[in-house]
């Protein structure tokens, strides 16, 4: 049986950080075990047998550690049932090839933990700085645009109060002037909350948020008449959209990378693709546990020569800032493009 197992720990990853502490830390145990054993296994044989023999209870405290070592390798999918089995019989068996067999396992781990937790404080680093440069864009707008704008209108109103009594057309110009500047800053105001968060996202759901962004951009529907067609706006593109009619919470973030990849995608369909239908796919993949959207159309496709631009990128690095994927390519032989983004959701409570 020495050597038919080959373990898990090489080719997956536990669950989360914190399963690989745990397996690990048995897997120490496991380690000082094998050690003990090789010493005493040495000093027997140095004093031809007569001491360190091994009790029926030293036997049993082993076998422990290394059944709890086993059983939590196995939740954290580093081991499979099987080789959870074969292991446990190896073991019992005094196999010594699975003793090393084990140590060397829980090497890789301990690589691994250390890895896991260099990648874990490089994020913690990226996401650090995000927030940074977001808070120093927010302060620029703020203080550039919104800023300015304000302080004009405090010196607007000052000079519309020493008019009003002297020269009240004068005035009443002015305040009208002031309030084309205010409802500028209004706007400009609900840009910076729309870019933070769309507003549709908490008013309507991401559904709903998607069926009323799409149809910004064509007519949505199947079966429309040729009058239809011509009345669409957007050179006749008809577009479909296909959703689960539940969707389980997903995080605030998750729901803004959805609405804003759809968004860019769907503008790169009406300014480029020359396409007379187009489909937007959300579900939930349950084995993997991820949102996947896909949008697809049936336009001239991805021209050969063509180079990656700010809106690619864009989606790319949205689905890469949560774990995600954002995959671009051809739809078809036959033309067309499909845009399918998977972004990983939050494990499930059991």
């Amino acid at each position: 049986m020495g050597g038919g197992v080959h373990l898990s720990a090489a080719r997956s990853t536990p669950s989360d950080e914190q399963g690989l502490r745990e397996v690990a830390e048995y897997g120490r145990s496991v380690h000082l075990l094998h050690d003990l054993g090789v010493s005493s296994g040495s000093e027997r044989k140095g004093t031809g047998g007569r001491s360190g023999k091994t009790t029926k209870e030293d036997k049993d405290g082993k076998s422990g550690i290394v059944a709890q070592y086993l059983s939590q390798a196995r939740r954290h999918g580093i081991l499979s049932r099987r080789e959870e089995a074969m292991f446990s019989h190896r073991i019992r068996q005094g196999n010594e090839g699975a003793w090393e067999e084990l140590v060397r396992c829980n090497l890789r781990l301990e690589r691994m933990l250390r890895q896991s937790e260099a990648d874990l404080q490089r994020y913690r680093e990226q996401l650090v700085t995000m927030r940074e440069e977001e808070r120093c864009r927010l302060r620029r707008d703020l203080h550039d645009g919104l800023g300015s704008t304000l302080a004009g209108l405090t010196f607007g109103l000052d000079a519309t109060r020493s008019l009003l009594s002297q020269n009240p057309r004068d005035a009443s110009a002015l305040l009208a002037e002031l309030k084309a500047q205010t409802q500028g800053a209004i706007a400009d105001i609900r840009q910076l909350v729309y870019d933070l968060r769309p507003p549709a996202l908490d008013d309507l759901g991401l559904v709903e948020a998607l069926y009323e962004q799409v149809a910004n951009y064509g007519l949505v529907g199947d079966g429309l008449s040729e009058e239809q067609r011509k009345a669409s706006r957007t050179n006749g593109l008809i577009l479909s959209v296909e959703a689960p009619e539940y969707l389980p919470p997903l995080p605030g973030a998750v729901e803004t990378a959805c609405y804003r990849i759809t968004q860019e995608a769907m503008t790169n369909v009406v300014r480029h693709a020359r396409a007379h239908t187009c489909h937007v796919r959300l579900s939930i993949d349950e084995i993997e546990n991820t949102l996947e959207l896909e949008i697809t159309d049936d336009g001239v496709g991805l021209p050969e020569d063509h180079c990656t631009g700010v809106g690619l990128n864009s989606m790319r690095e949205r689905a890469a800032e949560l774990g995600g994927r954002c995959i671009v390519c051809a739809a078809s032989s036959t033309g067309g493009t499909r845009v399918l983004t998977r972004l990983p959701l939050p494990a499930r409570e059991e």
